[in-house]
């Protein structure tokens, strides 16, 4: 990766900054190279499915399956 690798500290920034930044570091050397980065789109679609079954679960106060969901958007 071309851009310079910097971990911050997470007791000045606090927790969640230091693992943005360092994700957004990531995606942005990334696009600059050229080079696939993760999570993609597909994990974050993935990630999103799972969290709006948890919604609809606890909303219903019942099991959802996430395969139906994962379809209706064509995954």
């Amino acid at each position: 990766m071309s851009c310079a690798t910097t971990t911050f500290n997470s007791e000045v920034h606090g927790m969640h900054y230091g693992e943005f930044a360092n994700y957004a570091e990531h995606f942005a050397g990334a696009l600059i190279d050229g080079t696939p980065h993760q999570p993609d789109l597909e994990h974050g679609l993935r990630t999103f499915c799972v969290m709006e079954a948890l919604r609809r679960s606890a909303r219903d106060g019942g099991v959802v399956e996430v395969a139906p969901l994962y379809a209706e958007i064509g995954l």
